[in-house]
């Protein structure tokens, strides 16, 4: 995956689009909380690198994906570019989840979750400017989500303990202490600390931890399904 994190990062979408997709068709996935907002922006990009594109009208065929909005509608992206064999860009709104960077995507069932791997986006435009305007709820969900990996860091902390392993987490305890620090600053609605929040779902997902426990959580409301891997 290629990510092109900074201010303005929406605007190199429409050369990524003329050097790869050269009028390709595209869907444009978006979320309907964010359509009014950002669709007009993604669409002169498409326009500019003459792209022909349909919005939400996942009949027909096409060559690529372009999701906008938050992690649901990034897996839902992921699910279909996956299906078809197609590329996906994502272009996250908010700091809410490491889904956009890793290489899964998920379904659902009432008490069970299917995790699918090798789901990666190709591209993605993390422009700072959108990041720092999400709501601030969004990124304090992010927060929170990023604080549950506590959990594992302990469980593998206690795994290594039993079984003489001797795996690095120094990575990982560092980005949770970075993320705590920021903490104050996210109550008082700073607009950097978005972006912290953003970096460590970046950091997170390089690290390609299990977080099968932790998405099975947040997607079951507590409700513990099966889960299973594909």
């Amino acid at each position: 995956m290629e990510i092109y994190y900074k201010q303005d990062a929406i605007n190199k979408l429409s050369e990524i689009l003329r050097k790869n997709y050269y009028c390709k068709s595209v869907l444009v996935m978006i979320s309907n909380g964010v359509k009014d907002k950002y669709l007009s922006l993604v669409a002169n990009e498409l326009n500019s690198a003459e792209s022909p594109f349909k919005v939400n009208e996942e009949r027909g065929e096409y060559d690529l994906v372009i999701a906008v909005g938050g992690g649901r509608v990034c897996n839902k992206a992921k699910l279909f570019a996956k299906e078809r064999g197609i590329d996906l860009i994502v272009v996250p709104t908010a700091p809410t989840s490491p889904i956009y960077f890793n290489d899964e995507c998920y379904i659902q069932d009432f008490n069970s979750l299917e995790i699918i791997k090798e789901a990666e986006a190709k591209y993605a435009f993390v422009d700072e400017k959108i990041i720092q305007t999400a709501p601030l709820y969004l990124a304090k969900r992010g927060f929170l989500f990023g604080l549950s990996i506590n959990e594992i860091l302990y469980e593998k902390e206690i795994y290594n303990l039993l079984f003489n392993k001797n795996e690095n987490l120094e990575d990982l305890k560092y980005l949770l202490v970075t993320l705590e620090k920021g903490a104050s600053k996210l109550a008082s609605g700073e607009r950097e600390s978005k972006l912290e929040v953003m970096d460590f779902m970046i950091e997170i997902a390089k690290l390609k931890l299990d977080l099968s426990a932790i998405i099975t959580v947040s997607y079951t409301h507590l409700t513990l399904p099966t889960i299973r891997l594909v």
